[in-house]
């Protein structure tokens, strides 16, 4: 774009200064018309003066002139013809990107936006949910500006995280007052407990909460002790770290989420039972973590949680895991973990064992997936028991894993018992992957043909159960019917597919083995058994060996392996 013309230029100032020297009543030569050098020399600084003040005018009136065309440019742009109720759910994505919920960074991301535009500016000022977070340590200006501009909605979110700070200036003291004067308009607060501030968050608690749905309070700490909630609407959600809490108020009916750790998981489980109870309509969400409280609890008709979905054992003594388990009936649950603690008390463990596997207890076929529905699913069983008396079952569901339970007993193998009799008698076939390691406490001899129709990977590493499952894969007896119907004549186990198994360093035990092994690959593959039609054939078929042995083994892997292809010796780990 070409300037203007000079003589353009001149003609304006022209007429600016003339309206200067008229307003102000000044006498004086214009250099704009006339030659420097025939105004007179105390005129000069007068027209020096007014040149200032036609320069500023021009710029100003010029900005102003540039705002106001840009302000109706933008007018017409998409952007600003949005309403301000879909910026607000623009805005709301925005501030909620941590986890779906609003933090300090929330907040100043707000007052960030604020400045882009005026448009922007006036949006977020008047949309009164884009404030419903407040953080105790917020300066009370910042503080105010979040109270005035919720208005009267409830606030949605309360966080205090003070701890480590020993000294507090007027400023946090200010913001406190505000946080009490407005606690009744919180629906959520979190709170990380120093020791410095555990009176005020107690004393905050036991104020008026009426619209408060959610509570989270981090303990570790400090130790903190117990507290007392205000009467209230129900809370949905209660997360505690290591502080107590008197679980006999009826602010936990409508309990959506509960998440307690440490010290906060009651030592009595009939006192958690009650409060289980009374939410077991909405119930979502149980998470218990980190207990050592060991009960003895002898639960009596299981309780029917039909919203549950998530249960979260982790690190819970294996008394108080197992009784809560024998307690729950959760038809929609499809995210189960449960690892207990100990195996110190093998008493009450044992005869809840027997209930919660009792072959058909439609409680832990729910929690297996095993329960009839309209198409039937694929699951996959991973069972192991392994030489630290841990027996842990996985489910897993399209690759993706829904189940584990991990019990520890003094006598693992009675378990493992319970189990295989619970999936014995179900009606359908199921994929089951089957480790058993060392350390099997005083178990009798391994029976496969118990697990026959639904084994589908063995592993195995005690020299006299991969001595025992080599006879046994060799033979074709009648598989027991899930059904109790009679069945034809078939390979023990005919849906393996993989087989994982260890010979023994002894050389005349390891003997044995080569026998055992070379007698099943010729009775279960090579089809020349009597003329009886040969067993699938397995993907993976591993036995490791000792090192000092591995050479001397290979001339038996060739034989082996002109029948069995993917056979193969591997060196012991």
């Amino acid at each position: 774009m070409k300037p203007p013309s000079r003589a353009a230029i001149t003609k304006a100032l022209g007429i600016l200064l003339d309206s200067i020297q008229e307003e102000n009543g000044l006498s004086f030569k214009s250099s704009c018309t006339y030659p420097l050098n025939v105004i007179p020399l105390d005129q000069l600084g007068s027209n020096v003066d007014a040149l200032h003040v036609a320069k500023s005018s021009l710029e100003k009136e010029a900005d102003d002139l540039i705002f106001r065309i840009q302000v109706h440019r933008n007018a017409a742009t998409p952007t600003y013809r949005i309403p301000p109720e879909v910026f607000e759910m623009i805005f709301n994505v925005t501030l909620q990107m941590n986890e779906g919920r609003r933090t300090v960074e929330s907040l100043q991301t707000l007052l960030k936006l604020m400045g882009v535009c005026r448009h922007w500016y006036t949006t977020i000022l008047n949309c009164p949910r884009l404030w419903t977070y407040l953080d105790a340590d917020l300066r009370p200006d910042t503080a105010s500006l979040v109270i005035e501009r919720s208005r009267n909605l409830p606030i949605l979110s309360l966080s205090w995280d003070l701890c480590g700070e020993d000294d507090r200036d007027e400023d946090k003291e200010e913001t406190l007052w505000m946080v009490f004067r407005n606690s009744s308009r919180f629906k959520s607060m979190s709170f990380r407990v120093g020791t410095e501030d555990e009176d005020d968050i107690w004393s905050l608690l036991e104020s008026t909460t009426t619209a408060l749905e959610g509570l989270t309070i981090d303990g570790r700490y400090t130790g903190a002790g117990d507290f007392t909630l205000s009467d209230g609407a129900p809370l949905k959600y209660l997360s505690l770290d290591d502080v107590s809490y008197g679980f006999g108020t009826q602010r936990l009916s409508g309990l959506v989420i509960l998440r307690l750790y440490r010290k906060s998981v009651p030592g009595s489980l009939e006192e958690l039972i009650r409060v289980l109870e009374g939410a077991a309509a909405q119930l979502e969400e149980l998470t218990l973590v980190d207990s050592e409280s060991k009960v003895e609890y002898q639960p009596s008709s299981p309780i029917t949680f039909p919203r549950l979905r998530k249960i979260n054992l982790e690190r819970i003594s294996n008394s108080y895991s197992t009784a809560l388990v024998a307690t729950i009936y959760a038809p929609a649950c499809s995210d189960i973990r449960v690892q207990e603690f100990d195996f110190q008390d093998p008493g009450p463990s044992e005869i809840l064992d027997a209930a919660i596997w009792k072959p058909g207890n439609t409680q832990m076929a729910a929690f297996l997936g095993l329960e009839s529905g309209p198409e039937p699913r694929a699951l996959r069983f991973f069972i192991t028991a392994d030489q630290w008396s841990k027996i842990s079952i996985k489910v897993s569901e399209q690759g993706a894993e829904r189940t584990e339970f991990q019990f520890r007993r003094c006598q693992p193998w009675r378990l493992v018992e319970l189990i295989r009799e619970f999936f014995l008698h179900h009606p359908s076939p199921l994929s089951i992957s089957l480790d058993l390691r060392r350390g099997m406490f005083e178990k009798g001899p391994l029976d496969l043909i118990s697990w026959s129709g639904h084994l589908e990977v063995l592993s195995l590493s005690n020299d006299d159960d991969c001595l025992r499952a080599l006879e046994q894969l060799s033979q074709r007896p009648a598989a027991p019917s899930w059904s109790g119907m009679e069945t034809r004549e078939d390979w023990v186990c005919p849906n393996l597919q993989s087989i994982m198994l260890r010979l023994p360093d002894e050389i005349d035990n390891r003997a044995l083995h080569v026998a055992a092994l070379r007698s099943l690959v010729q009775k279960r593959w090579s089809g020349a058994d009597g003329g009886f039609e040969p067993a699938n054939q397995p993907t993976k078929f591993y036995i490791a060996c000792p090192s000092w042995s591995y050479k001397e083994l290979q001339t038996v892997e060739t034989e082996i392996r002109e029948i069995v292809p993917c056979f193969m010796f591997c060196i012991k780990e």
